[in-house]
């Protein structure tokens, strides 16, 4: 009996000691590379949910279990390294200095819905059309091929200037649409328009071409009513290379454009656009009748209807008759200055175009 209880009082204390070596505390202190206390360092054990902060001194207390062995701690910290340090039971006075580190952060993204969306997931109707799906309908200029779409009007008002309207508001001049190139509006200034896609992105540099119709566009503005025609660019880090691109075509057109980009390094990437173009925009040869008033008969076809001062080009000729014995004057003798017969005439030079 006295054996036996011997045993018990000596397992009590072995269970005891395990136990208060299992419990046993680590403190310490964290500081920045000045020498100053951090606050709120989080303090944690690894592969555990125990965890504690550091207090306004920078200091930390914490009793993780090491019953089986030596734990590591971790340290992190806003703006610096997160560190791991291996300690025993019992140790304390613990002094770790953080390292700073730089923030790498991503790339950030400005939408008009003020977040990063898919086109499937937006609340409004967008229309998203890729260069290729521009380039399998030839015309002048690239913005002809947009009539293709749905919701889209085109108005050829000249050769080279395709003018863009939704919603049915077609007409020369749309007002109520913008046009932007890399989140950039090219309205002409002076003029109030749009030129098509003059002052735009050349065409060897478009990745595609997003279109907003009506009212939900209303995030850009109250000049964007009927809508918002957003060109994109190509990146010249997914796009690098040279291209050059030259076509001709009727009324002496000419399109000549060249695209060169270049990555230089991870962060740094180098790009040059130029474009060249010319043609000559057709002239009216309508001769119609547009009024059933009578007019002067200048219409090369007899027609006294159509007097168009619009399409008229010509040259207006003086006609003067002097007969013979005309008196004009007196010479300083006091006699009679006559000239003989002079005369001079034009024809009225009348040409529709």
């Amino acid at each position: 009996m006295r054996k036996f209880f011997t045993a018990f009082i000596l397992g009590s204390l072995w269970m005891l000691t395990s136990i208060a070596a299992q419990a046993q505390g680590v403190s310490g202190t964290v500081k920045d590379a000045n020498g100053e206390a951090l606050i709120g360092v989080s303090v944690t054990v690894k592969g555990t949910f125990i965890g504690t902060t550091t207090d306004v001194n920078g200091r930390f207390s914490l009793k993780p279990d090491f019953g089986r062995g030596n734990v590591v701690l971790l340290f992190s910290y806003v703006g610096y390294k997160t560190q791991e340090l291996e300690v025993s039971s019992g140790q304390s006075n613990i002094e770790l200095t953080l390292e700073e580190s730089t923030l790498m952060a991503d790339e950030v993204i400005v939408s008009a819905s003020r977040v990063e969306e898919r086109v499937l997931e937006t609340p409004v109707t967008v229309e998203s059309i890729g260069i290729k799906q521009l380039e399998t309908q030839p015309s002048s200029e690239i913005f002809s091929s947009l009539g293709r779409f749905k919701g889209v009007d085109v108005n050829q008002s000249s050769f080279l200037i395709t003018v863009l309207s939704t919603r049915g508001f077609n007409s020369a001049k749309s007002e109520r649409i913008i046009q932007i190139a890399d989140g950039i509006d090219y309205q002409s200034p002076s003029l109030n328009l749009y030129a098509g896609n003059i002052g735009g992105i050349p065409e060897l540099d478009i990745e595609s071409v997003d279109i907003i119709y009506g009212a939900n566009s209303a995030l850009y503005g109250a000049n964007a009513f009927n809508g918002v025609v957003v060109t994109n660019s190509k990146d010249p880090f997914k796009y690098p290379g040279l291209t050059v691109s030259l076509r001709g075509g009727e009324r002496s057109l000419l399109d000549g454009q060249l695209r060169f980009a270049a990555k230089i390094g991870n962060r740094f990437a180098v790009k040059i656009l130029a474009s060249y173009i010319t043609a000559n925009d057709f002239i009216g040869e309508d001769d119609t009748p547009r009024s059933q008033l009578i007019v002067t008969n200048n219409n090369p076809f007899g027609d006294g209807r159509n007097w168009d001062a619009i399409h008229r080009h010509g040259e207006l000729s003086l006609a003067a008759n002097i007969n013979a014995g005309t008196v004009i004057g007196l010479n300083p003798m006091g006699q009679p200055i006559t000239l003989g017969s002079l005369g001079f005439s034009g024809t009225l030079y009348t040409r529709f175009f």
